[in-house]
C-alpha cells in the first residue's frame, strides 16, 4: 500500500481459500500475537475474514535477514559486524521474551527475520507457534514435525519431542549463517556439521571462521567468542544447548567487544 496523503505502507498476507493447513496457521497466528507483545516482534496491525482471510503487518522497509544475507554474499551490500550483532541480540530478545511467555516458534530462520532500514530486526511468521510444556517438563510430543529443512532440531525431527532448546538450535544456525556468511541452502545440515567440527578448535586466525564479506573489520576475541556460542546452541544433544537467556546475556557481551581489537587476543 502507498505512504503519503495519510496512508500507512503495511504488509498484507492473503490466506489461500484451499489450504485447511493455513487456516489453522493464520488462526493461530492471530491468537498468538493478540497475546504478545514484544518490540523485537513484528506488530500485527489487524485481520480479516470476510472478504477473504487477510493478516496485515507493520511494513520491514528492509526485507529479510535472508535477503541481507544473500545480497552481502553477492558484494551488493556490506553487512558488518556490528549491523549483524545487533539483529542477533534482537532476535535473541525476541524469542527470550517468547520463551518467557511459554511459546515455542517452530520456525527459527533467517527468513522470518525483518529488518528495518536501520538493521532493527522482528521475529515474524507466528503460524506454528506451540504452547511449550508445562512445570517441570522440558519437552512435549508433537505428532506433526513443523519447521525448515536445516534449521530443524534433529532430536526433534528424530523423536517428536520439542522444546524451547528446538528454538535454540535453530537461532544457532542463524548464528552461524551471521558469522560465516554461508547458508543453510546451499549447505543444509553439512553447515552444522562441519563447523561444529571446526569450532572444536578456534586456534586459528579469526579470518578461518568469518565471513570474508566483513573484509575483516571484527574483534578477533568477538569472532572466537560468536564460534563458541552457536557451538553450543548446536549441540546434538538438547541438555548441553544454554537456553535464550544465556544466549541473551553472551550476545551482549559479545557486541560489547570493540571491534578495533587487538588481533592477537585470544579465547
Amino acid at each position: 500500500m502507498g505512504q503519503g496523503g495519510g496512508m500507512v505502507q503495511v504488509a498484507v498476507k492473503q490466506l489461500r481459500e484451499e489450504s485447511k493447513q493455513g487456516a489453522e496457521e493464520f488462526l493461530r497466528e492471530v491468537l498468538v500475537l493478540g497475546r504478545l507483545a514484544h518490540a523485537h516482534l513484528v506488530q500485527l496491525l489487524g485481520y480479516s475474514v470476510d472478504l477473504g482471510a487477510f493478516l496485515v503487518y507493520e511494513f520491514m522497509e528492509g526485507g529479510s535477514l535472508d535477503y541481507a544475507l544473500t545480497d552481502s554474499a553477492k558484494g551488493e551490500l556490506y553487512f558488518d559486524w556490528s549491523m549483524r550483532l545487533k539483529v542477533a541480540v534482537e532476535v535473541a530478545e525476541a524469542l527470550t521474551y517468547m520463551h518467557r511467555c511459554n511459546f515455542i516458534h517452530r520456525d527459527i530462520k533467517a527468513a522470518n527475520v525483518l529488518l528495518k532500514s536501520d538493521y532493527s530486526a522482528k521475529l515474524t511468521d507466528f503460524g506454528m507457534v506451540r504452547v511449550g510444556p508445562g512445570g517441570q517438563l522440558r519437552s512435549i510430543v508433537s505428532t506433526r514435525i513443523m519447521g525448515t529443512e536445516g534449521y530443524i532440531d534433529p532430536s526433534y525431527l528424530e523423536t517428536g519431542h520439542l522444546g524451547a532448546k528446538s528454538d535454540v538450535y535453530s537461532f544457532g544456525v542463524i548464528l552461524l549463517e551471521l558469522l560465516t556468511g554461508q547458508r543453510v541452502q546451499e549447505q543444509g545440515n553439512h553447515l552444522v556439521t562441519a563447523r561444529r567440527q571446526q569450532f572444536q578448535d578456534l586456534t586459528l586466525p579469526s579470518q578461518h571462521y568469518a565471513d570474508p564479506g566483513m573484509q575483516g573489520r571484527y574483534p578477533e576475541l568477538g569472532v572466537r567468542q560468536l564460534a563458541t556460542l552457536a557451538k553450543h546452541c548446536v549441540a546434538e544433544e538438547r541438555k548441553n544447548r544454554p537456553n535464550m537467556e544465556t544466549v541473551l546475556l553472551q550476545l551482549k557481551e559479545i557486541r560489547d567487544v570493540p571491534v578495533v581489537a587487538d588481533r592477537g587476543s585470544t579465547f
